[in-house]
């Protein structure tokens, strides 16, 4: 099963959130990488709860929208050059 994880910055609450269809969540995140984090624990504990090897889920993400200085905040900029 391959769920597709729609996620968005909402700058009202100044967080990433995410939904996905294929598995009943919304979840919520200061950072991106924190989101896709969050996304991947849910996905195989709600597997399970379903009785389905958590094995057999795919998380694709997609961005939505995207505030190019809110995800630079959330990358390591190490090497780059100035």
């Amino acid at each position: 099963m391959v769920g597709k994880v729609l996620v968005q910055w909402d700058e009202d609450a100044g967080r990433w959130c995410s939904t996905c269809e294929e598995l009943p969540m919304f979840l919520e995140a200061d950072t991106l990488r924190g989101l896709v984090r969050e996304n991947r624990i849910a996905a195989v504990e709600l597997m399970e709860e379903l009785g389905k090897c958590a094995d057999d889920i795919s998380l694709k993400f997609e961005v939505q929208s995207i505030d190019m200085a809110n995800v630079l905040n959330d990358v390591p900029l190490a090497g780059v050059i100035n």
